[in-house]
């Protein structure tokens, strides 16, 4: 790992919820999921319950959900922007519907 490297699922999540690029935002998300996934198994090794990190992961895996949905809506509704401006530059019907809609 580089020295600049998060480590640890809290730094991975952190970065992940500031991450402002949409190509990147996947991949971040895998890699949270990654970390959690390591510190789970980590914790069912130790003694104890550990109530308080399960309970932040708990929060944090919802967080990540709700970031996914998002993501996936943005996405969708890019396309069909993209999809209907395509389909309004070949047919003037379509064109005109599109500038009454704006």
């Amino acid at each position: 790992m580089a020295d600049n490297a998060p480590t640890g699922w809290p730094e991975v999540y952190s970065k992940t919820m500031w991450e402002i690029e949409d190509a990147l935002l996947a991949g971040r998300i895998w890699d949270v999921r990654a970390e959690i996934s390591k510190c789970l198994v980590e914790l069912q090794a130790l003694p104890g319950m550990h109530t308080e990190e399960r309970q932040a992961i708990a929060d944090a895996l919802r967080c990540l959900q709700s970031l996914e949905r998002d993501d996936q809506q943005h996405k969708a509704a890019e396309i069909g922007k993209a999809a209907w401006e395509k389909l309004s530059s070949i047919s003037p019907r379509f064109a005109a519907q599109a500038s009454n809609r704006h």
